[in-house]
């Protein structure tokens, strides 16, 4: 069965090729705005579902309906002349949009009624036979030919024999070629043939594709003119060996890795084929201007979790020739008050591999418990694929009170975690996901007062549903194995509830309780949420704003399966210089009489 598209749209004028009233225009009709004419666009696409890529491009060339989306307080007066020039015009626009799908020879019945107002131009397309790729030559031809790299690209080319003839597939893998020549060295390929012929009797392409490469480049040594840090840690920046094929793209990666390093405030790379030696090999010349030695961030806040929030934080930028450095930070809000200490050491990766060493304290005092805790700690951070990893050991001192249960824990804890963000803007995602995995326990036996393990994953997914609709959704759960669980500080329990858990109730709300009622947390975690948003609103002096509506669901217990208590509301969204402003009224629906909480937050989604 054939499926018909539409698209129906109000606006202010259109022009016509084939008329149900061919009249010319009079003298009198002057000029008439869009929404006094009043216009009705009617497409109807045989073959084809209403939200196809072949509806959406063919839509796109069609200036009628460019016209009817204009927003009546944008549309300019124009004439009913111009409405039939655009009409006479549409015939062409709409084979243009076939064309880069393989329709060559479509039927197209284009009519303007003007008899009645609003005016209405209706178009029926049958796009008739789709043309078929009969031949693909694509050849590599000069020293890169037999280019192992290359030669994958000519196998994996997207258009073969037999398939339908799809233009953008044909640019991309054309694309694709030429920017497979420019990553391994050849800078100055070029294509010596580029065509698809197109044989419209018979419905069928052929595609020749011929590209000489030239000469290949390969890198040449790295030097750094600078006098503050060693050459060997500098050196771990290089992503490349000396003799690889030259590559802009690398480049492009070496001076981001030096610029977002703490050492330095202005980088600049010089890399010029022209001053190649015999065996064309590009030296590499990297000038380092030096950041400021240190640097003081004074930070204040709000969010409903904390309450005010006040933050200052000292940097040591470069403490000795080997990039050691020293950060220091101290927090206060209404349930926190804390200080730690870091000394970090760059590793053989100084972009990725950090080892650091942590002095801390804090003190916690939520609703439901209050913990005094001293931490000394080892660590390290690095890289593995896409992959995030740290490893870590540290000793943990807590006095500590939740519900009935107060004491005094020591807790050797090695920690394992991994991490992975993929996202196309870290500060306001259209399309991204985190991933979040960590193991930590202690052993009474090797230095603890209390034995447990405790294993928690998290992940987050962002997906844009239209240009300013965007839709998110989270997932974390945690499990905790002990005999010892009313021996452990807070921090290793879990609880649930607060601006970033379940909306519509308090911060750590959520959990076991004691013989008392107290909230005291659980041995099990299970949170989840999806989201809305849409950004509708773009203010010149005050940035983007929008609106989200949402369901929380979650709950800590110390029993597998226990009920989940469930939160909803809506939001205001605020894309502000600073970050994602994110104010909730929730309610909590699972409580008897649905009570309301407000919420804020500033931050990434991710």
């Amino acid at each position: 069965m054939l499926a018909v598209l539409l698209l129906a749209v109000a606006v202010g004028t259109a022009t016509g090729a084939q008329e149900a009233d061919a009249q010319a225009e009079s003298p009198g009709d002057g000029l008439v705005s869009a929404a006094e004419i009043g216009l009705e666009v009617e497409i109807e696409l045989l073959g084809e579902g209403f939200f196809s890529e072949l509806r959406r491009n063919v839509r796109a060339q069609l200036a009628i309906a460019a016209l009817a989306d204009e927003d009546e307080s944008d549309a300019t007066p124009i004439t009913a002349a111009r409405v039939r020039r655009l009409h006479r015009r549409a015939e062409e626009q709409i084979r243009a949009g076939l064309e880069p799908f393989g329709y060559y020879r479509p039927q197209i019945e284009a009519l303007l009624e003007t008899s009645a107002e609003p005016w209405k131009a209706t178009y029926r397309i049958d796009p008739g036979p789709r043309v078929r790729v009969r031949e693909v030559d694509v050849r590599i031809n000069g020293p890169g030919a037999g280019d192992p790299e290359l030669q994958s690209l000519v196998a994996d080319f997207p258009l073969s024999a037999g398939a339908a003839l799809y233009h953008p597939a044909y640019e991309s893998g054309k694309e694709g070629l030429r920017r497979g020549a420019e990553r391994n060295g050849y800078l100055s390929a070029e294509f010596e043939v580029a065509r698809v012929e197109v044989d419209v009797a018979t419905d069928s392409a052929v595609v020749v594709l011929h590209l000489a490469t030239g000469p290949q480049y390969r890198f040449g040594a790295a030097r750094f003119e600078q006098e503050l840090l060693k050459p060997e840690l500098l050196r771990g920046y290089v992503s490349w060996e000396e003799g690889d094929p030259f590559d802009f793209e690398e480049l492009l990666i070496f001076q981001d890795a030096l610029s977002n390093s703490p050492y330095f405030r202005r980088v600049e790379i010089e890399a010029d084929p022209a001053s190649a030696d015999e065996r064309r090999r590009v030296p590499v010349v990297a000038t380092l201007v030096p950041a400021a030695a240190q640097e003081w961030d004074l930070g204040v806040g709000y969010g409903t979790d904390t309450g005010p929030r006040g933050s200052v934080e000292l940097d040591l930028r470069r403490i000795n020739r080997s990039g050691h450095r020293g950060r220091s930070a101290a927090v206060i809000s209404d349930i926190e008050r804390s200080f730690e200490a870091r000394y970090l050491i760059p590793g053989a990766y100084p972009r990725t591999d950090v080892l650091t060493f942590t002095l801390g304290y804090q003190l916690l005092e939520p609703d439901t418990s209050s913990s005094e805790t001293f931490v000394v700690g080892l660590g390290r951070t690095r890289s593995i694929g896409r992959w995030r990893e740290a490893l870590g050991l540290t000793f943990r001192r807590a006095d500590f009170e939740v519900g009935v249960d107060r004491g005094i824990s020591e807790l050797l804890v090695p920690d394992i975690g991994y991490s992975r963000v993929k996202t196309d803007d870290r500060i306001f995602a259209t399309h991204g996901r985190r991933l979040r995995f960590e193991l930590r326990g202690a052993a009474e036996d090797v230095g603890s007062n209390a034995t447990f393990a405790r294993l928690s994953a998290e992940t987050k997914v962002v997906r844009s549903l239209a240009d300013d609709v965007r839709i998110l959704g989270r997932l974390e759960a945690g499990y905790l194995a002990t005999d010892d669980f009313r021996r452990l500080p807070p921090e290793m329990r879990f609880f649930a509830g607060g601006d970033a858990s379940v909306r519509g109730f308090g911060y750590q709300e959520l959990g076991g309780v004691d013989e008392q009622g107290n909230v005291i947390g659980g041995e099990t975690l299970l949170t989840g949420s999806l989201e809305i948003e849409s950004m509708f609103l773009e203010l010149e002096r005050f940035g983007r704003w929008g609106a989200a509506a949402f369901f929380d669901f979650g709950n800590a217990s110390n029993e597998l399966g226990a009920d989940l208590e469930r939160g909803a509301g809506v939001g205001l969204r605020w894309l502000s210089p600073i970050g994602l402003v994110r104010a909730d009224l929730a309610w909590a629906i699972s409580r008897e009489g649905s009570p309301l909480r407000f919420h804020l937050m500033i931050g990434p989604d991710l």
